[in-house]
C-alpha cells in the first residue's frame, strides 16, 4: 500500500514538474527560447509594454513633451525624428488645471480631437497607482501616461519598501500591455538626476533626466534595458508645439556605426542576425541603427524567408563616396569627434567609413511659453 502510493505520489510530481530544472544541463539555450524582439513606442527610446521614466524640474517641460509625444503616437507621427507606433493614449492628469490643458490641444492637436485627457476636472478623477480599472484599461494595450507620479499614490517616495510596491503595480500594468510613461519630479538644484528611492528607477525599463539649458531641453538617458543610452538636444516652439533634435549623442558613438559599417562592407549580403553576431553590439541597439541609418550609411534589400540582407551604399563614378566621410577637414582637429559635413574626399584608400550627418534644428521658443 505504501509502495504504491508513493508511486502515484512520484508519477504526480512529474506531470506536475516534468520541466523542473535540477541539473546545469537541464537549463535551456537563451538562443532557444521563443521571445518577441523589443517592441518600441518610439523608436530606439521608449520601449512598448514597459515602464519609462520622465524626470525633471517643475517648469522642465516634462507636460508638453508628454503631450507631444500623445499627438505623435495618436497620429502615428515622428517624436524627436524617430518613428512611433500608433496606439491609444490613456492621459491620467492630476497635475495641471484645465484651462491650461485647453491651451495646450489647441496648438498640438488644433482644439477638440479624438484624444481626451483625463483630468481632475472629471466628475470622476483619475484613479490612483493600483485601481483596478487600470488593469482593464491596460488589457487594450494603451500607451499610458501619468501626470505626475507623487499625485497618483500615497507611498513616502524615500522608502524603499513602499515604492517597490509602487513599481509592482505599474509592472502589472505593463506585463497586461500597458507602454507605460510617467512624468516624475526632481528638486530644484539637487544633483540627482531624480528624486525619491533608488527603487523608483530600479523597478523601471527606461528612465530619462529632462533638463533646460540655455534655451534648449536636453533628454538625458539615466537607464535604459534595451539600448546603448543617449542625450538628446530638443530646440523647442512651444507656440506651434514643435520640438525638433538638434543634437545627440548618438553623433558621439561613430565606434559603433563604424564597426557595422566595416562588417557590412568587408561581407556584402549578411542577412541581420549574421551582421548582429559580428558586430558585438547590444541586440536591440543594432537593429535601431541598422533600421534608422539604412539608406544612409548602407542599403538594406529583402532576403530568402523575409530576411534582411545588408550592403554598402554604392560608389558614384567619380570616385568620391555618397554621404559623409570621417576624415579632417583643412585647418580642422584631428582630435574632432565631428565631421565637417560639407567635406569630402576622393575614393583613394582601401575602406571609407561615413559617420551620421548632423541634424538640424528648429526655432527656439520665448522664456514666457515654458511651461511643466
Amino acid at each position: 500500500m505504501q509502495i504504491s502510493e508513493a508511486g502515484r505520489n512520484a508519477a504526480g510530481y512529474e506531470a506536475e514538474h516534468g520541466n523542473r530544472i535540477t541539473r546545469t544541463e537541464d537549463i535551456p539555450d537563451p538562443f532557444e527560447c521563443r521571445s518577441a524582439d523589443t517592441r518600441w513606442v518610439v523608436q530606439g527610446l521608449f520601449p512598448a509594454k514597459a515602464i519609462t521614466i520622465i524626470a525633471g524640474e517643475a517648469g522642465a517641460g516634462k507636460t508638453w513633451l508628454a503631450l507631444a509625444l500623445t499627438r505623435a503616437v495618436t497620429l502615428s507621427g515622428d517624436f524627436l525624428g524617430r518613428s512611433t507606433s500608433l496606439a491609444q493614449v490613456l492621459y491620467l492628469d492630476r497635475e495641471n488645471p484645465l484651462s491650461l490643458i485647453r491651451d495646450r490641444l489647441r496648438v498640438l492637436f488644433g482644439g477638440s480631437s479624438a484624444f481626451r485627457p483625463w483630468g481632475l476636472w472629471c466628475l470622476d478623477e483619475p484613479p490612483l497607482i493600483g485601481d483596478p480599472r487600470l488593469l482593464e484599461f491596460a488589457q487594450k494595450e494603451p500607451v499610458l501616461i501619468i501626470d505626475s507620479m507623487i499625485r497618483f499614490h500615497r507611498a513616502d517616495e524615500n522608502s524603499a519598501t513602499q515604492m517597490r510596491t509602487v513599481m509592482e503595480s505599474l509592472r502589472e500594468l505593463a506585463t497586461a500591455g500597458a507602454s507605460v510613461v510617467i512624468l516624475h519630479h526632481k528638486s530644484k538644484g539637487e544633483t540627482s538626476l531624480y528624486r525619491g528611492s533608488s527603487d523608483i528607477v530600479a523597478g523601471a525599463d527606461a528612465v530619462f533626466s529632462l533638463v533646460r539649458r540655455n534655451g534648449l531641453l536636453e533628454l538625458r538617458t539615466v537607464k535604459n534595458r534595451f539600448v546603448a543610452g543617449a542625450s538628446v538636444e530638443i530646440e523647442t516652439n512651444f507656440a506651434s508645439g514643435e520640438f525638433t533634435t538638434v543634437g545627440s549623442a548618438e553623433l558621439g558613438g561613430i565606434a559603433e556605426v563604424d564597426s557595422l559599417a566595416k562588417i557590412i562592407q568587408s561581407c556584402p549580403g549578411l542577412t541581420q542576425n549574421e551582421v548582429i553576431k559580428r558586430c558585438g553590439i547590444q541586440r536591440g541597439r543594432a537593429i535601431e541603427l541598422l533600421h534608422s541609418l539604412d539608406g544612409k550609411q548602407w542599403h538594406r534589400k529583402g532576403g530568402a524567408n523575409r530576411s534582411q540582407l545588408y550592403f554598402p551604399i554604392p560608389v558614384v563614378p567619380n570616385r568620391t563616396v555618397v554621404g559623409y566621410i570621417r576624415n579632417r577637414p583643412a585647418g580642422g582637429s584631428e582630435t574632432s569627434a565631428r565631421a565637417d559635413s560639407s567635406w569630402s574626399e576622393p575614393l583613394g584608400i582601401t575602406q571609407v567609413v561615413p559617420v551620421l550627418p548632423p541634424f538640424t534644428g528648429g526655432n527656439r521658443e520665448p522664456l514666457e511659453f515654458y511651461g511643466t
